[in-house]
């Protein structure tokens, strides 16, 4: 009782918010920790065939997702939240299940290889539709104004999750098989479907949210009507290929100073609990004040100008402690700042935009700027480049993504959106 006191007094939630706002984040606490015990072991696995691989499986994972957004498309127009919810994670957790199997018991004539090739690109692409799915869920419950304070407590659970699910990685990578974390995952994702069904269901109404109704692919249709949803994209799609740059330099590096997949595990999982401890501080202390107190436009330029700084260590000293220093910076803010701005972002759209919209943008949008930046990292390689070379090339990329985030964040501060669209 004292802490959800301490919560309610700190996020200054009314007494009618505090048990949906920590039911969400008590959700996004299990969904972040079932996707960061998986995240070091797909990233681990992601080097069986070789860091020159990376540039298809990124391509792998642009094609599964352009794949899988008109069955999500199709879902949401058929499903209201109540019955969209369940669906998809419980698929994903299938899907877990059977990739458990296949990696522990594959036959002799299957390649490794490909087993840990198709893990990484369904568990890329399901990090994206879980994690859009529930925030745009929450988008749906909250108002604008009220997310701005409510939704730092939410990203304040899944920081704890991504603290203790790369925890749980690393202390069993040594003794456990790492695949293990697969079965786990699943079990998390059943354990929050359960615990959030309050969220899914409108006032405990099974069907008070209705079906969207529709084309599976109304999401891009969305997008090409609205201005402000393609700003939207332009600064996702900067943001995936800064990041997929510093997710090659990594590659490139780990692989060099590490020679095995427990190692290789425990390096990574030891990053994300770095990062991911920086943001349950930031997220329990920050968020929510410097979004009220600076805007939108702060929040939105902070993590261009972390990546640019980070990126600026690497061209000078590409060895693994600038690349940690690069990703912890990078992740950090991510979801200190840029992550809650961009959600708070998605407050003042339809329900149609928020659901189908954002979830064309989080994933077709998100994966087909890594494949871009992953072919764009390996041309500059061939080329002879070199690791500092390319590090040092992205720096004004991520300064002119600064100068875009900025003009996004006043334009939301002006009013000119969706919501406020005359037409």
């Amino acid at each position: 009782m004292r802490l959800l006191a301490w919560l309610t007094r700190v996020f200054k939630l009314r007494p009618e918010e505090a048990r949906p706002v920590i039911t969400a984040a008590l959700v996004y606490f299990l969904l972040m920790t079932a996707n960061y015990s998986l995240r070091p072991v797909r990233d681990a696995l992601a080097l069986t065939g070789g860091s020159d691989d990376l540039p298809w499986l990124f391509t792998g994972t642009f094609v599964a997702v352009l794949a899988l957004v008109p069955v999500y498309g199709y879902a949401a127009s058929r499903f209201g939240r109540s019955r969209l919810v369940p669906i998809v994670y419980r698929s994903c957790a299938l899907v877990l299940v059977g990739f458990f199997a296949l990696l522990e018991a594959a036959p002799s004539w299957f390649p490794e290889v490909w087993a840990a090739a198709g893990f990484f690109i369904w568990i890329s692409a399901f990090n994206l539709f879980a994690t859009s799915l529930l925030w745009s869920a929450l988008a749906d419950r909250f108002a604008e104004a009220d997310a701005r304070r409510v939704f730092g407590l939410v990203a304040l659970g899944g920081s704890l999750g991504a603290l203790w699910g790369p925890g749980i990685a690393a202390l069993t990578a040594q003794y456990l098989s790492p695949t293990a974390m697969l079965l786990f995952a699943a079990a998390l994702l059943e354990v929050g479907i359960r615990y959030g069904r309050s969220l899914w269901h409108a006032e405990g109404e099974l069907d008070a949210v209705p079906p969207l109704g529709g084309s599976p692919f109304a999401g891009l249709a969305e997008v090409l009507r609205s201005p402000h949803l393609q700003a939207l994209c332009l600064y996702l799609l900067l943001m995936s290929g800064l990041q997929t740059i510093a997710y090659f330099v990594q590659g490139h590096v780990v692989e060099a100073a590490f020679s095995n997949l427990a190692d290789r595990t425990t390096a990574l999982a030891t990053l994300d609990i770095a990062a991911n401890a920086l943001n349950l501080i930031g997220q329990a202390l920050l968020t929510g004040r410097l979004l009220s107190r600076f805007g939108l436009s702060f929040a939105l330029v902070a993590l261009p100008i972390a990546s640019a700084v980070g990126l600026g260590l690497v061209a000078v000293w590409p060895v693994f402690w600038a690349v940690a220093l690069l990703q912890v910076g990078q992740r950090s803010t991510k979801f200190i700042l840029a992550k809650p701005a961009r959600e708070v972002l998605f407050t003042s759209v339809s329900r149609s935009e928020r659901y189908k919209a954002k979830s064309f943008i989080d994933t077709v949008v998100y994966r087909g700027g890594d494949a871009l930046a992953g072919w764009g990292f390996t041309g500059l390689l061939a080329l002879g480049l070199g690791l500092s070379g390319i590090a040092g090339l992205a720096v004004p990329l991520a300064l002119g993504w600064g100068a875009f985030g900025l003009a996004l964040g006043r334009r939301h501060a002006r009013g000119v959106d969706v919501a406020a669209d005359p037409r």
